[in-house]
């Protein structure tokens, strides 16, 4: 078994569930990396479960926090490239976070790898989408050697940077592929957005247990069903 295969063991428990397309390579350079000062600062989702927070990181790229209401998420160098008119997100996890295990002999046996996301910048807003690994997965089932990748309970692309830049356009346009998705559903290369407005996050207000009984008692009423069976 590979060195790669190995640490995609290891990966698949972290990445596992997000959807999100892991990849060796980036897509960002230092002659492509554009920086358009209107994405610094926080943006929230309207359900309040994620803000999204960026800084300039010497108008070269962005540092991005992510956070929900129990607090600090992730952090990220983020790079934003301009491909064939589209504008696409290249993350990569932030040394400096400290929920990366990498100081410890432990945390030597993960690696770090980059992830993609289609970005557009609208007048109250801003709409990111993830690429979708039910997607990926039938595309290459249908398109053998298309895209260099490793698979092992998991896909994670290892083609070049130039390949990768030149691919993401046409995957974005691409057609959903039928029965990929969930429940044997369509799947889209990218994620429906995620639509995010300039604010920061609430903190998640603490429930009562009495508040926790009354609200069980109350989905217990609207769904007898759910309510837990008793031995005879």
């Amino acid at each position: 078994m590979s060195r790669l295969a190995v640490c995609l063991i290891s990966l698949t428990f972290l990445l596992l569930g997000s959807s999100c397309v892991p990849s060796i390579h980036g897509i960002a350079t230092e002659g492509n990396a554009i920086f358009r000062p209107e994405l610094v600062g926080s943006w929230v989702s309207d359900d309040n479960e994620s803000a999204w927070i960026f800084e300039s990181n010497n108008e070269l790229g962005y540092l991005l926090t992510l956070e929900t209401p129990d607090g600090t998420d992730g952090s990220f160098y983020a790079a934003l490239v301009e491909l064939e008119g589209e504008l696409f997100l290249d993350l990569f996890p932030s040394d400096n976070d400290p929920n990366w295990p990498i100081v410890r002999f432990y945390g030597l046996h993960f690696m770090p790898l980059h992830t993609f996301l289609h970005v557009e910048l609208l007048e109250d807003g801003l709409a990111l989408r993830m690429m979708d690994p039910s997607w990926m997965d039938a595309w290459i089932e249908q398109n053998p050697g298309a895209v260099a990748h490793e698979k092992e309970s998991m896909t994670v692309l290892t083609a070049s940077t130039s390949e990768l830049q030149a691919l993401l356009p046409q995957w974005l346009n691409s057609e959903p592929i039928p029965d990929a998705g969930f429940m044997g559903g369509e799947a889209a290369a990218f994620t429906e957005p995620v639509m995010l407005t300039p604010g920061e996050i609430q903190p998640r207000e603490e429930m009562e247990p009495e508040e926790f009984m009354e609200l069980e008692d109350m989905e217990l009423e609207d769904n007898p069903e759910a309510a837990p069976s008793t031995a005879p």
